[in-house]
């Protein structure tokens, strides 16, 4: 049944075009889910013009999501190399080199992507730590990730191993194995 306007007669319909990517990210924020169906049916006195709505909202979701993914590995890449200092000062060996391949790979595979124009100008902004933004430049992308390496391990040596935690706190040792706990580091694939 369709909605009347208040003052009698069938209500008009109004189309606003909007960047999906704001929408669908700000569905993501507010964790609500966006019901493309009901949004289909609603303007559904379009004709011909849902179907095209439909499909290009899809496709959008679709590189949208893939650009985040892509987008994802230069976080990943960060905390892989953190992780793995946490694990060296933790005395986890084979965990150490775990993680340092584990940000290599991603870091290579970020970069190429960037390098492609596969991950959005957006999609950079919501997902990469800007430890990470402000080393992109470089020769080469193993000097990029050798210098995104150097950051992230250094940051997270620092605070360890600087830290003050007292005469009576913890060694260093055990203060790395709780940051590598506490960061699930362990999760990182």
């Amino acid at each position: 049944m369709a909605k009347s306007h208040p003052q009698g007669g069938p209500r008009a319909r109004l189309l606003v075009l909007v960047d999906e990517s704001n929408v669908g990210s700000s569905v993501r924020t507010a964790g609500r889910g966006l019901d493309w169906l009901r949004l289909r049916e609603f303007l559904g006195g379009l004709g011909g013009a849902t179907e095209k709505l439909a499909v290009c909202t899809t496709v959008l979701n679709a590189a949208d999501e893939k650009a985040f993914e892509k987008a994802l590995l230069g976080h990943i890449m960060w905390s892989a190399f953190q992780c793995s200092t946490y694990a060296e000062l933790s005395d986890y060996k084979s965990e150490q080199e775990r993680l340092h391949l584990v940000g290599l790979n991603a870091g290579r595979t970020f970069l190429e992507a960037m390098k492609a124009g596969q991950i959005s100008e957006q999609a950079l902004r919501e997902a990469v730590p800007i430890n990470v933004l402000q080393r992109l430049e470089g020769p080469s992308n193993e000097v990029i990730i050798d210098k995104i390496y150097a950051a992230a391990t250094g940051y997270a040596r620092d605070y360890i191993v600087k830290r003050k935690t007292g005469i009576w706190g913890p060694t260093e040792k055990q203060e790395a194995r709780s940051y590598y706990t506490n960061h699930n580091c362990i999760l990182i694939r």
